[in-house]
């Protein structure tokens, strides 16, 4: 998976077009199918797919927000504190698939 890391400037100097004209066409292309697609980073192309499932302002979303790397390193108990859930068997499985995400998507 390629990401698209160039700032919204850089984009705009190589072009010819303003950095509003690069983001507003960005815009549209994180509309396209499939969801995640001209995303940034992993952690934009994970928020732009929980947006669409309608999880976009939900605990996965600040999982990847915030905790993208401890889940990467499977530290289920450090996200689980510092959100104040418990982890038990549902919490777990949110941030168990939360990490398969990740694993599906770094493939």
């Amino acid at each position: 998976h390629k990401y698209e890391n160039r700032s919204y400037d850089e984009i705009a100097q190589a072009t010819g077009f303003t950095p509003d004209d690069v983001s507003r066409v960005m815009d549209i292309f994180k509309t396209f199918d499939p969801p995640g697609v001209g995303a940034r980073n992993l952690s934009e192309c994970l928020l732009i797919q929980l947006d669409t499932m309608g999880l976009g302002d939900g605990l996965e979303a600040t999982i990847v927000k915030n905790h993208l790397e401890k889940v990467e390193k499977r530290k289920f108990d450090q996200i689980a504190k510092a959100e104040q859930v418990p982890l038990d068997e549902a919490s777990q499985q949110l941030v168990v698939g939360a990490y398969t995400a990740v694993g599906d998507l770094a493939d």
